[in-house]
């Protein structure tokens, strides 16, 4: 920064602030899963951005933004780290504020609890990049209407174990489509099966209306219905 240049105030926003000392100026905060909002003075280039910070299994090999509209966007390449009780979501103070989720190209997967508890998620967009999708990753999303598997995903949940609960929970999801070009699994009236159509992995919360299994179904997954 010099004189002439409009400042930007950075703000860490941490679990336990007692037990960090900013003046550390080693510290690496590149690996860091906590938050970093970021409060810019009038003219400065993140007014629309209300949080950041790293997602990814390796650290900053994913990145995420918060902007003002709700719209979290996960950028970069590779792993998407796991989270749970023993690494809480990065995004987790903010989650009431998401609306939309863009996974851009260059992620390979979406990691275990990623969006749980998002409940004012409506939609998400995964790119054909993405190979897996965790374990409860959008469990509880409420809001959350449709979502599309890419050709690219041969995993999700634990579903070659008979446990497919990525969408748990997702009381107005109405439709999971698989493309058509995906190996792994396929999708007949919104209702997700793996790609023999031998066992029905998820049937959406939000989906009324008669569900009819076809023919050559052996198998229902946990938590499919």
């Amino acid at each position: 920064w010099s004189a002439g240049e409009t400042a930007i105030e950075t703000t860490i926003t941490v679990p336990d602030a007692d037990n960090i000392n900013p003046a550390i100026s080693g510290y690496d905060w590149a690996n860091d899963q906590r938050a970093v909002t970021y409060k810019s003075q009038e003219g400065g280039a993140s007014d629309d951005i209300i949080a950041s910070g790293v997602c990814g299994a390796e650290g900053d090999n994913l990145k995420w933004t918060l902007d003002k509209d709700g719209v979290l966007t996960i950028s970069g390449t590779g792993a998407m780290a796991d989270f749970g009780s023993a690494m809480p979501q990065p995004w987790e103070s903010n989650a009431a504020q998401i609306k939309t989720i863009v996974i851009e190209n260059g992620a390979a997967t979406i990691g275990y609890g990623a969006f749980a508890g998002c409940t004012g998620l409506s939609a998400v967009t995964i790119p054909d990049s993405v190979t897996s999708i965790g374990m409860s990753a959008f469990a509880n999303c409420s809001s959350l209407t449709h979502v599309t598997i890419p050709s690219g995903v041969t995993s999700i949940g634990n579903a070659d174990n008979g446990v497919c609960n990525a969408f748990i929970r997702c009381s107005s999801l109405t439709a999971i489509d698989a493309d058509p070009q995906n190996q792994s699994f396929t999708s007949k009236d919104g209702v997700l099966y793996d790609k023999a159509i031998e066992t029905l992995l998820v049937c959406p919360g939000g989906k009324t209306g008669e569900l009819v299994i076809p023919d050559g179904v052996k198998a229902v997954a946990a938590y499919a219905v």
